[in-house]
């Protein structure tokens, strides 16, 4: 994913294997919860992931709580923050 990339949605395979940063994956969810767009393209990837891996499409995948530990809950925390959100 090229940071001057207007949509996330060509960096959603790359975010699903686990290769992005903690910068960029936090880029690319805050993204797709601000674009219609993007959130619903997200959306349809990561159930349908889920669906494969465990049969529901509520659990995380292995994949989404490896990036959620390595970036961090602040990371994900703020990726679902609204961009204008004052900081605590």
């Amino acid at each position: 994913m090229k940071w001057y990339e207007r949509h996330v949605d060509a960096g959603l395979t790359r975010w699903s294997l686990g290769e992005l940063s903690a910068p960029e994956s936090s880029r690319l969810l805050r993204h797709a919860h601000a674009c219609t767009r993007c959130g619903t393209r997200y959306d349809k990837w990561a159930r349908a992931h889920r669906v494969f891996e465990s049969g529901g499409t509520d659990t995380p995948t292995s994949m989404e709580l490896e990036a959620l530990t390595a970036a961090g809950l602040e990371a994900a925390l703020t990726a679902a923050a609204p961009p204008d959100a004052a900081p605590s």
